[in-house]
């Protein structure tokens, strides 16, 4: 029997089961929990089945989120996606920080042509379209536009960053070619883009040097190893999501 069944079977009082579950899966998850956990106790099951169900549905909401790392961006701030697909994380980053102005870079048909290539059930073995992927991500934004100024560019996310004044930005988040040169020109460019208390984060934190994404681990160790620059977080998540900020004072 798991500890988590134990302490749902164990008979303790409500005040301390809570406040163990808060304990556990911390304030955020204890939330997302309570959405599930109606429905489950009140089905007619054995209450053996019941507690398991309920078990599984403790250890789901503990496991890390994408979009928990969104709670040290600011909201009501201007950011910019560099990667941006089909437009599934982008409805995360509109949802979390509520932003004025949020720019969504990607290549497309720009960097790929019709269809992307063959990179598995990810593009759909190389039958999805680019401009369908552009269509997505357009429909993703429609419903934040009233509160949000959302562009969406297709191109290289070096050059139209460049184009903006220095220290525009209140955020970068960067998932994109995730090779080393390529990173290591967007992180050039994002450090001088955003803010003086503006942040810089991305996807695909591989520390492995024979992972293909190692890239990304790389130009960032590079990044605070020679500009004033530190880790803000490295979070959980599979694959982990990377944030870096000015170091104090600097």
């Amino acid at each position: 029997m798991s500890a988590i069944t134990m302490l749902v079977d164990s008979g303790a009082t409500r005040g301390s089961v809570i406040a163990r579950l808060i304990l556990f899966l911390g304030v955020s998850g204890f939330r997302r929990f309570l959405a599930v956990l109606h429905w489950t106790v009140s089905q007619p099951l054995p209450r053996n089945l019941r507690a398991h169900r309920l078990a599984r549905a403790i250890a789901r909401q503990a496991e890390p989120q994408r979009k928990d790392m969104l709670r040290l961006f600011p909201r009501n701030s201007v950011g910019a996606e560099i990667g941006v697909f089909k437009g599934e994380f982008s409805r995360e980053l509109l949802s979390m920080t509520e932003p004025t102005e949020l720019h969504l870079i990607d290549l497309w048909w720009v960097g790929y042509g019709e269809h992307y290539p063959d990179w598995g059930p990810y593009t759909d073995h190389g039958r999805l379209r680019t401009r369908d992927a552009f269509r997505q991500a357009e429909e993703t934004a429609a419903p934040f536009q009233r509160r949000s100024r959302v562009t969406l560019h297709a191109g290289d996310g070096v050059e139209y960053l460049s184009s903006f004044p220095d220290q525009y930005f209140d955020w970068i988040y960067i998932d994109s070619s995730h090779k080393y040169e390529h990173t290591q020109r967007e992180l050039e460019v994002a450090a001088r883009k955003v803010k003086a208390h503006g942040l810089i984060a991305g996807h695909d934190w591989e520390p492995d040097p024979e992972h293909q994404h190692h890239g990304v681990y790389r130009a960032v160790q590079e990044l605070i190893a020679i500009a004033p620059w530190e880790i803000a977080i490295v979070d959980r998540c599979d694959p982990a999501q990377w944030c870096v900020r000015r170091r104090r004072g600097a």
